[in-house]
């Protein structure tokens, strides 16, 4: 154990360096593991839900709306289906998160098993410890906030047939016929300040 640490201990600096190094050689290793026992099986989960998602189950609840317009019908149907969807990956998204946790902050434990840091123990709990707060407080609630977002953009799932369809109703409320006929009515008021409307 003294040939680990050397005649010398070394600086405070020097250990923190160590350590540093340590953890920098370290993260490619992380990003594979993290690759590996997280995001593939996620990936390979989500991709396994479309045995589930059939013709059937896109259109069991569809109905024709004889007040919609034509093109766009089955506007709530697809909306519907994007909850189901996102209903059976909300707990794969989960999974994916707890492992992601897990991962991170085991890897810290790289210290222990490295023969330049592993002889620093107080050190690496501390390290461990601030670590794991850091992560707790600032890395994983954004993570979980940015994977939170990503399953309702999949449930909020936009076209440009909300366009067409709410331009459509607009037309039907209010078609231009009625809204030129409007227009000059009222710039021949203008015109004529004498008479009344």
């Amino acid at each position: 154990e003294l040939e680990g640490v050397g005649k010398e201990s070394g600086t405070p600096l020097d250990i923190m360096h160590k350590c540093m190094t340590c953890l920098e050689q370290n993260f490619e290793s992380i990003e594979k593991s993290l690759t590996r026992s997280c995001f593939v099986p996620m990936k390979d989960q989500i991709n396994s839900t479309k045995e589930k998602i059939t013709f059937e189950f896109a259109t069991s609840t569809f109905e024709q709306n004889a007040f919609g317009c034509i093109l766009f019908q089955g506007g709530t149907t697809f909306d519907e289906v994007a909850q189901e969807i996102c209903l059976l990956w909300k707990p794969i998204v989960q999974t994916y998160v707890k492992k992601t946790k897990e991962t991170i902050l085991d890897s810290i434990n790289v210290l222990r098993q490295n023969e330049n840091t592993s002889m620093y123990d107080s050190l690496i709990s501390i390290i461990q410890a601030q670590y794991q707060e850091h992560l707790q407080k600032e890395i994983l609630p954004k993570f979980q906030e940015e994977c939170n977002l990503c399953l309702n953009r999949e449930r909020f799932f936009g076209t440009t047939n909300h366009y067409f369809d709410a331009k459509f109703k607009e037309d039907e409320i209010c078609p231009q016929e009625l809204f030129d006929c409007f227009h000059q009515k009222l710039i021949k008021l203008l015109n004529d300040n004498t008479k009344s409307p």
